[in-house]
């Protein structure tokens, strides 16, 4: 019994030690695939593309690279092969650093649609659809609503299973240092996401954790942010493996990458009372276990409809485009504004202004769309 014992442990350290030179291989074909991807930028799109990607308005404008980085990563479903392709096409001439930047930047908003989907797949239980419905995504910083977990007698032992993780994922280091807690779960979220090469995996793979109580927001909420900041070494890899007379812009795009990630964790997270993408969350969160469909239409409209809708005012002219964003702009921040104050301080508001009783029902209430879309969807159910 003891030979077997030793003989399984020896097996199981072999198979350790064999993966590690695995693992640095498998870096190194990455390398070696993304120079061979800038040289087929190089060999397919020859002078001719490169005098259109450098001459083409739509890329020159800012606001438009956004969007167009914000769409292509919500085609692949990945911004680390976004980025990747955007520092290759840099590395082959094709792009300049002036261009690459926004659309970097985009592509970090962007991959933040994938566990939004994944989180789609828990639409049949409200309390975990309220926590995954507003789960980690990407650079805008959304983190996971506050959950109770959904309880069945029948998995009994598969609960007292995810207790144990539980408990070790929310454990905190004793006192005065609980608060380095969180900053190593920053270091975990980007040493997995630099193994995996993909923040999109590493965010979608905790959605449903956080759903089933498996994970706090308190740890999703660094994790997400340090996986934010490791999908930034497939950038730096995809820079390394640019010829020589290419690898400053290369390499100064994916800098850029690094430190828009890392200006967003000193943004939101060092301070405690700066950590509002949590408590912006938790409303996305209520919503959605309320409303089923609003996280389809989420999605929808700040991936699709609303980028789009950027995207052709940019094209138009910045007159246009002023003309339209900034009444919008206004009238955004004054609602956002009598909204706090009607909270907060409603004597400081007209007798008018301290609810919202005046406006029609569907302007400050999704019941009466939720009650079309029940309508309509009952009635294509019996149409079948």
């Amino acid at each position: 019994m003891e030979t077997q014992l030793r003989s399984e442990q020896m097996k199981t350290v072999i198979s350790a030690l064999c993966k590690i030179p695995l693992l640095f291989l498998l870096l190194y074909f990455f390398v070696c695939s993304l120079d061979v991807l800038s040289s087929a930028f190089q060999l397919a799109g020859g002078r001719v593309a490169g005098d259109i990607f450098q001459e083409n308005a739509i890329l020159s404008n800012p606001v438009a690279g956004l969007v167009v980085g914000i769409l292509v990563t919500v085609l692949v479903q990945s911004s680390s092969t976004s980025t990747s392709i955007i520092v290759s096409l840099v590395s082959s001439g094709l792009l300049d650093v002036q261009s690459a930047i926004p659309i970097i930047m985009g592509s970090n908003i962007g991959t933040s649609v994938t566990n939004t989907i994944v989180a789609l797949m828990q639409a049949g239980e409200r309390e975990e659809f309220e926590s995954s419905g507003a789960s980690p995504s990407g650079s805008s910083g959304s983190v996971s609503h506050y959950s109770h977990r959904y309880r069945r007698p029948e998995c009994e032992e598969q609960e007292s299973g995810e207790a144990v993780v539980s408990n070790h994922h929310h454990g905190d280091f004793p006192y005065p240092f609980t608060w380095l807690a969180g900053y190593l779960a920053l270091l975990v979220g980007a040493g997995m996401t630099f193994l995996v090469q993909s923040s999109s995996v590493f965010t979608s793979a905790i959605t449903p954790l956080i759903g089933i109580g498996v994970i706090s927001i308190e740890r999703a909420y660094p994790l997400t942010l340090g996986s934010n900041l490791g999908t930034t070494t497939t950038a730096t890899l995809a820079a390394l493996a640019s010829p020589g007379d290419k690898l400053a812009a290369a390499t100064q795009v994916a800098l850029c990458h690094f430190f828009f990630n890392l200006l967003g964790i000193l943004l939101w997270y060092p301070i405690p009372v700066t950590r509002l993408p949590i408590r912006m969350a938790c409303a996305l969160g209520n919503c959605t276990a309320r409303y089923r469909w609003f996280a389809v239409l989420y999605l929808l409209l700040c991936f699709l409809l609303l980028p789009s809708l950027v995207f052709a005012l940019s094209m138009a002219g910045w007159k246009v485009m002023t003309g339209i964003g900034v009444p919008v702009i206004i009238v955004i921040i004054s609602v956002v504004t009598v909204n706090m104050l009607q909270v907060r301080r409603p004597d400081f508001l007209p007798l008018r202004l301290q609810n919202w009783d005046f406006l029609p029902v569907w302007m400050t209430s999704l019941q009466p769309l939720d009650n079309l879309i029940t309508t309509v969807t009952l009635w294509c159910r019996q149409g079948r």
